[in-house]
This record gives C-alpha cells, sequence and structure tokens, in this order.
C-alpha cells in the first residue's frame, strides 16, 4: 500500500491499478479496504498518523 500512499499518492510513480485475476478479485478487495481501513489520517507532526496532507502555509 506504500506504494499508492507516499506522498499522500501524488507521486508520479504511485501506483494507481492493480490487476488481479477474477478468481482472486473479492478476496483482493476485502484485504485491500481492510488495510486501508487502518490508515491513520492527521496532522503530519503527529507520530500516529499514517498519512497527512501535502499542502504548506508558503
Amino acid at each position: 500500500m506504500a506504494g499508492a500512499l507516499i506522498n499522500a499518492g501524488q507521486n508520479c510513480t504511485a501506483a494507481t491499478r492493480a490487476y488481479v485475476q477474477r478468481p482472486l478479485y473479492e478476496a483482493f478487495v476485502e484485504r485491500v479496504a481492510s488495510l486501508m481501513g487502518g490508515v491513520r489520517l492527521g496532522p503530519v507532526d503527529d507520530p500516529a498518523t499514517d498519512m497527512g496532507s501535502l499542502i504548506s502555509f508558503r
């Protein structure tokens, strides 16, 4: 999941697609949803935050 989340997804090499065989699709979607559900959004200076914004005041 790091490939999709690095730099809040604003990366020219961010993972944007996954090709999954049909028999594995449902399990794959469930697993990705589970992993993404655990990502903690918040302020970048909070150690508990997994992903924060890239916006600055400048």
